[in-house]
């Protein structure tokens, strides 16, 4: 179904990658945070294996570059957009953590943080 607001225009889809016309549907889950050091230390959050395979089994067909998929991530009440990455070591997904939204939400290495997670279209 599609319409239109004035200059605007919007439509619903239905299908399991967008989540319905309500769109995506948030999982919540917990998830450790670790560094990766290298070159360019980074801060990731690995989402759990159960997880990380529903949402392949879901949305990987609509994967991009290096397999990453791109999400909308929310810890406590700092949201942001970003991707997550397959690391085929563990076998799940890596969750990219700013520094800036280390900082806003808290979190630091050794974490296990509440995390809710949309897969965007």
């Amino acid at each position: 179904m599609s319409g239109s607001l004035g200059p605007y225009r919007y439509r619903f889809h239905s299908d399991k990658r967008s989540g319905g016309a309500q769109g995506p549907v948030e999982r919540t889950m917990r998830a450790e945070v670790r560094l990766w050091s290298g070159a360019a230390a980074w801060y990731f959050a690995l989402l759990p294996v159960s997880e990380a395979r529903s949402i392949k089994r879901e949305h990987g067909v609509h994967a991009r570059g290096w397999g990453s998929l791109p999400v909308i991530a929310r810890v406590g009440e700092v949201e942001w957009r970003t991707s997550i990455f397959p690391d085929g070591k563990s076998g799940t997904y890596l969750l990219p953590l700013k520094a800036d939204v280390r900082r806003r939400a808290g979190i630091k290495r050794g974490d296990r943080i509440e995390l809710g997670l949309r897969v965007r279209p």
